[in-house]
């Protein structure tokens, strides 16, 4: 397996690589144990174009080969963020509560198949994407989602 090359990027990045991270994520999210809409590409492509423009946004690729084996990115939640709707019961308005560069939100993440150890053992932790993203947008706290 060759190495990886983890870079963090900025909205130029993420433009020049909207393509490869489209598919990539489409690749990943399409099958199973994932649920896939029909209109779950587009929707992507739509939700990328929105999380490129917000405050705060960051981007980490990891790449080997000139081929794009990973990514993640996020931005900062706003202060009137609806990130925290929908829980089935109340959350503290201490956690919900969000001001300037409390949290950043990582949006998507995907690794490409049979790279996932790569990206776990080889510098390519989660623990590098977030703090390659903090230090493009310093936040205090980092949120994320789950998608199964």
């Amino acid at each position: 397996m060759q190495p990886v090359t983890v870079s963090l990027g900025d909205r130029i990045t993420a433009r020049a690589l909207f393509d490869p991270i489209c598919q990539l994520y489409d690749e990943i999210f399409s099958v199973p144990p994932f649920h896939w809409n029909p209109d779950e590409s587009e929707q992507h492509r739509r939700r990328f174009k929105v999380a490129i423009a917000s405050l705060g946004f960051g981007i980490t690729t990891a790449v080997t080969d000139d081929e794009l084996v990973g990514f993640a990115y996020g931005y900062q939640l706003p202060v009137s963020t609806r990130w925290w709707e929908g829980f089935l019961e109340p959350v503290p308005a201490e956690l919900t509560t969000e001001y300037e560069g409390r949290t950043f939100a990582v949006i998507d993440l995907a690794v490409r198949q049979g790279w996932a150890a790569a990206w776990a053992s080889g510098g390519v932790c989660w623990g590098r994407c977030w703090r390659a993203n903090l230090a493009n947008a310093p936040a205090r706290r980092v949120g994320s989602t789950l998608r199964v």
